[in-house]
């Protein structure tokens, strides 16, 4: 398995993503 992980703040708000093996997820936290 293989996971990639992304992370990026804008203003105050971080938006993430994240990649395992066919799967993308990514969203605002």
């Amino acid at each position: 398995m293989k996971n990639i992980y992304d992370g990026h703040i804008y203003n105050e708000s971080i938006y993430i993503r994240i990649y395992s093996d066919d799967e993308l997820i990514e969203g605002w936290i």
